[in-house]
């Protein structure tokens, strides 16, 4: 069995790297395009979004889950494949049918119809990529080696070949490469693993409808629930307001994001235990990960709260200072928020409560709106903040209830505590540095970053955090091992 420290840190690179692309290439593409044409592309972007999402429908999540089962069953995990695999064509279909329809009646996105052509083309190779395969059967080092020499590539042809803003369907084109030609590789590489492919319809598929339509629905309310704090801060407040809010999202989603690979590792080990019927080692598993995941969203969450200003400044500019706060308040969610994604994607969901999953995304998303709809026209974006802080909590009680139902013996308070007190420390420091150190919020952001760290490490060692000193005895053990 592969080691789970290694996937996690594998595809936490993969993240990484995923990530700082956009990043790096965004100064030179608004340079080279300029604001108009980036906007076109996100439009088209956003449009074709929501039909990748229809095609999708909640196939990934439930072939990892079942697939992760029945691994060590190859005839009865080939036949779900086959049967799951023709139903996500079918939705292909009918997505490519509905983008096309309300492209010809709509002459708003007609006019962008060519850049939709290429965009779109990520529904067929998302498809045809099946990248759940890889997940199943945690082949996590193919995954971020393929990542890497994509983004490579994909970052030169940008800056080589982007020049101009009559670029845009080149770099449309290779905004699609970046994130379809490591789903390219796989129609190939994947059968390495497991041969699938298209079957006739039969009553065997019937069983599969309802996970896979409860998962879509879960997916269908989420992004709704995640987008509903911009929309209503442009219907009720203003553009300005939104502009301020979106950078401070950004920077949530993105951290919150890096954390949470951590998790997509755990899925099909703890999917390929519940098929085992191993409750024993679910409980051990279950608990190593919640307490690894609180030392470290603690400390990440502590960071984002003390150096929000800096860190917006940094992502973005000293005109976006004000959404500092929103990013503060956004940081205390963050620990909630993935704690809540750790009962809902890690436990209820292998355990086939996804049922429960959509009531509790349900509830949050409808607390969320009302929230928001109360409270935005008196406290701008910082209500949009305070309103998804409330809605992870009561997302992170709800899911924490019904999780407990599987998983009794999880018992992190003495982590939580210690990861707590590891961070006073570093906070009172890094508000030493600010007040008397008046340097460049770029420079000031990563030596206080590098310090904290530091400092937090040493505590936790010192107040005798098993998880961080045991992770830290395999990264030098392995350090000796390469240098031998």
């Amino acid at each position: 069995m592969k080691s789970l420290k290694t996937n996690i840190l594998l595809y936490t690179i993969r993240n990484l790297v995923v990530i700082l692309f956009p990043l790096i290439i965004q100064p030179y593409v608004v340079r080279k395009l300029g604001v108009e044409q980036i906007g076109i592309c996100e439009f088209s972007k956003s449009i074709v979004s929501y039909f990748i999402m229809l095609a999708g429908l909640g196939v990934a999540n439930y072939l990892i889950r079942e697939g992760s089962k029945l691994k060590q069953h190859s005839v009865e995990l080939e036949e779900l494949m086959n049967e799951v695999y023709s139903i996500n064509a079918l939705s292909t279909c009918m997505a490519y049918l509905g983008l096309l329809t309300l492209t010809l009646l709509n002459n708003n996105i007609r006019q962008y119809a060519s850049l939709i052509a290429i965009y779109s083309l990520q529904i067929f190779f998302t498809t045809i990529g099946k990248e759940y395969i890889l997940i199943i059967y945690e082949d996590f080092f193919y995954i971020t080696i393929r990542a890497i020499i994509v983004q490579a590539i994909t970052l030169a042809m940008i800056f080589l070949f982007i020049k101009s803003p009559e670029d845009v369907e080149l770099f449309a084109l290779f905004s699609l490469i970046s994130s379809c030609g490591a789903l390219f590789t796989n129609v190939f590489y994947t059968r390495k693993h497991i041969r699938i492919h298209l079957c006739k319809p039969s009553k065997s598929w019937l069983k599969h409808f309802k996970p896979i339509i409860t998962l879509f629905a879960m997916t269908a309310t989420l992004t709704v629930y995640t987008s509903s704090d911009i929309t209503l801060l442009g219907i009720l407040v203003g553009d300005h307001s939104v502009g301020i809010y979106s950078v401070a999202t950004k920077i949530y989603a993105l951290v919150k994001g890096l954390i949470a690979s951590v998790l997509v590792v755990f899925v099909p080990r703890i999917s390929g235990l519940i098929g085992q019927k191993n409750n024993c080692e679910i409980e051990i598993l279950s608990d190593k990960v919640y307490s690894l995941l609180l030392s470290i969203t603690i400390p990440a969450s502590a960071m984002v709260i003390i150096e929000s200003k800096d860190i917006v400044t940094t992502v973005a500019s000293l005109d976006f200072i004000d959404s500092g706060l929103s990013l503060s308040i956004l940081g205390i969610a963050l620990t909630i928020a993935v704690c809540a994604y750790f009962w809902e994607q890690c436990i209820l969901i292998p355990y086939g409560q996804e049922k429960n999953v959509l009531i509790i995304t349900i509830i949050s998303a409808i607390i969320n709106i009302v929230l928001n709809i109360v409270f935005i026209p008196v406290w701008n974006e910082k209500a949009a903040a305070l309103s998804t802080l409330i809605a992870e909590l009561i997302s992170f009680f709800l899911s924490r209830h019904f999780g407990k139902k599987y998983i009794k013996k999880i018992n992190v308070v003495a982590i939580f505590v210690k990861s707590l007190l590891g961070c006073i420390p570093g906070i009172l420091l890094i508000y030493m540095i600010q007040i008397h150190f008046q340097i460049n919020y770029v420079i000031r952001l990563i030596a206080t970053g590098v310090i904290f760290s530091l400092i937090y490490v040493l505590c936790e060692l010192i107040l005798g955090n098993e998880i961080i000193r045991n992770n830290l005895i395999d990264l030098f053990t392995k350090i000796k091992i390469f240098r031998e």
